[in-house]
C-alpha cells in the first residue's frame, strides 16, 4: 500500500513538471537569449550588421541612383548637327537658316501672276526683319521691299521694314499693287476690293460693322438692307435711294459711315484680332520664275543662305 502511494505522488509531480515546462517553452524566445548572452566574434569576421545598399530605394520599391553633388553643373543638351544643302558650307548658312522657309511657289500664267510665299517657324522672341533680303531665281533676283503694317485710311500710313514673328507668312505676287503699296492684312481689307482691282482679291473676312441694338430704331426697310448686306460689301445705290422715300436719312448716314474701309477701320481697329499674320507683297514683274523648273534661293542681308526651294 505504501509503494502504491509513492508511485501516485511521483506520477503527479512528473505531470506537473511536464506541464510547467511545456508552458515555458511555448513563450520562450531563443533570440532573447542571444541578446543576453553575447557570443564572441570569430577572428576576421565583419562586425557590420546592416550592409550599406548600393542604391536608394524609391517609393515604388525600385532602385534609384544616388543624386549628383549639388555643385555639379547639369549636362548641356546635344545640339543637332546642321547639314548644309548641296553647294553650300555651314559657314554660308544664315542664323535664320530653316527658320524662314520658302513655299507655295507657282510660276503663274497669262491670267495669274507668279507667286510664292515665306513662312516663319522660329523660337526667337524678337521678330525677324526680312526687308532687304534677296530672293533669287534662275532668271534674276529682287530685294524684299518695305510694306505698310497698319494701313490707316486717314492717309498717315507709311512704309516700314517687314517684321515677322513666329507663325507669320508673306505672299509675294509678281504683279503691280493697285494702291502702289504692300500691306499687312487686317479684318477690314476686303472693303478695298470695292475700290481697287486686286489680283488676287483681298480676303473678304470683315467683321459685322454694327451691333444689332444700334439699328433697332431704324425702319424695317432699312434694317432689311443692313441685315442682307454681305461681308465687306456696301448696299447698292438703288437700295439707298429707296430710303429717301421713307425719310430715313439717319439710317442712310449710318450705312455710309459704317459700310466702308474707313468705317470698318474706325469701328474695329481696337479688336484683339484686328491685324492678320499675313502680308501681301507685289513685286511688279521684278522676278521671273521658270514655268517648268526653277531653283529659288533666299539670302539674308549678309548674303547668307536662309532657305532654298526647287520644283
Amino acid at each position: 500500500m505504501g509503494k502504491i502511494l509513492w508511485i501516485i505522488i511521483i506520477i503527479v509531480v512528473a505531470f506537473a513538471l511536464y506541464k510547467t515546462f511545456t508552458q515555458l517553452s511555448g513563450s520562450f524566445k531563443f533570440e532573447s537569449l542571444s541578446s543576453i548572452i553575447k557570443l564572441p566574434s570569430l577572428p576576421g569576421a565583419s562586425t557590420t550588421t546592416n550592409p550599406v545598399p548600393s542604391a536608394v530605394t524609391g517609393n515604388n520599391g525600385a532602385a534609384v541612383n544616388n543624386p549628383p553633388p549639388a555643385n555639379q553643373p547639369p549636362s548641356e543638351p546635344v545640339k543637332p548637327q546642321i547639314v548644309p544643302p548641296p553647294g553650300f558650307s555651314v559657314d554660308q548658312l544664315s542664323p535664320f537658316y530653316s527658320q524662314v522657309r520658302i513655299g507655295s511657289v507657282s510660276a503663274g500664267d497669262f491670267y495669274n501672276p507668279s507667286q510664292f510665299s515665306l513662312s516663319v517657324n522660329s523660337p526667337l522672341k524678337d521678330p525677324i526683319d526680312i526687308t532687304g533680303w534677296n530672293l533669287k531665281s534662275s532668271n534674276g533676283d529682287v530685294l524684299i521691299p518695305e510694306a505698310i503694317s497698319d494701313y490707316n485710311p486717314s492717309g498717315f500710313a507709311s512704309n516700314a521694314d517687314i517684321l515677322l514673328k513666329n507663325g507669320d507668312y508673306v505672299n509675294f505676287y509678281n504683279s503691280p499693287s493697285p494702291i502702289l503699296a504692300n500691306l499687312r492684312l487686317n479684318e477690314c481689307m476686303g472693303y478695298l476690293n470695292n475700290l481697287y482691282k486686286f489680283n488676287p482679291a483681298l480676303p473678304n473676312n470683315c467683321p459685322t460693322p454694327y451691333e444689332r441694338q444700334e439699328i433697332l430704331s431704324f425702319s424695317g426697310l432699312c434694317q432689311n438692307i443692313i441685315l442682307s448686306t454681305n461681308n465687306c460689301s456696301m448696299p447698292a445705290a438703288q437700295q439707298l435711294n429707296n430710303l429717301a422715300t421713307y425719310s430715313d436719312q439717319t439710317c442712310k448716314s449710318f450705312i455710309n459711315e459704317r459700310f466702308s474701309y474707313n468705317g470698318c477701320y474706325q469701328y474695329s481697329h481696337n479688336n484683339a484680332n484686328f491685324f492678320s499674320n499675313e502680308w501681301m507683297i507685289w513685286l511688279n514683274g521684278a522676278i521671273i520664275l521658270d514655268k517648268n523648273h526653277d531653283l529659288v534661293l533666299l539670302f539674308d542681308k549678309a548674303g547668307l543662305l536662309v532657305d532654298r526651294y526647287y520644283y
